[in-house]
């Protein structure tokens, strides 16, 4: 099965036996922390899921453990995903915890010797040919690359797009510049 259709059939399963659930609001939040998060998030780095598509999951699983927390169902966004020390009940966004994991995988793997280091830079490399650009595509995120065939670098890109940040490479398979000599 595709992660694409586990990942919500997961969410669905979880967060309706906290919705049918005897737990108390203490124990609800920690079945949401212990068990949902990990089992949810432990595959997303791996993954590719859209922005919007998490947006969907997550409204149904929050709709459904909130009120077992003791919050109402429209309690606003900012509150439900926000930190403890403001006043957030700490809810956490699946495709900020996507990208957490994928910017980890890539950094962890990117300084190994071992073969997925190796896969990793191939798979790197092939990117920024595809790209065709005179500058590394983890360096200028901002651009769009809708030539990208592969669907994991490109949702890394988004990802350090959307946080306003980018990565630099020790190599980063820019091609040089073929000029003409007459």
């Amino acid at each position: 099965m595709k992660i694409f259709q586990a990942i919500p059939q997961k969410s669905n399963k979880k967060s309706s036996i906290v919705a049918r659930s005897p737990l108390d609001r203490r124990e609800s939040w920690t079945f949401y922390h212990s068990i949902y998060l990990p089992s949810i998030t432990y595959p997303l780095p791996v993954g590719n899921i859209l922005e919007k598509d998490f947006a969907k999951i997550e409204s149904r699983a929050t709709r459904r453990i909130l009120p077992k927390c003791g919050y109402n169902r429209s309690t606003p966004k900012s509150v439900i995903y926000g930190p403890h020390q403001f006043g957030g009940i700490e809810f956490h966004r699946l495709y900020i915890e996507q990208g957490l994991g994928q910017l980890t995988f890539f950094l962890k793997f990117w300084h190994t010797d071992f073969e997925a280091g190796h896969l990793l830079r191939i798979a790197t490399a092939w990117n920024q040919n595809m790209a065709g650009t005179g500058s590394s595509i983890l360096t200028d995120v901002s651009t769009p690359l809708p030539q990208l065939e592969t669907k994991w670098i490109p949702s890394l890109r988004t990802f350090l797009h959307s946080i306003n940040s980018s990565l630099e490479l020790d190599h980063t398979y820019v091609p040089a510049l073929q000029r003409e000599h007459d």
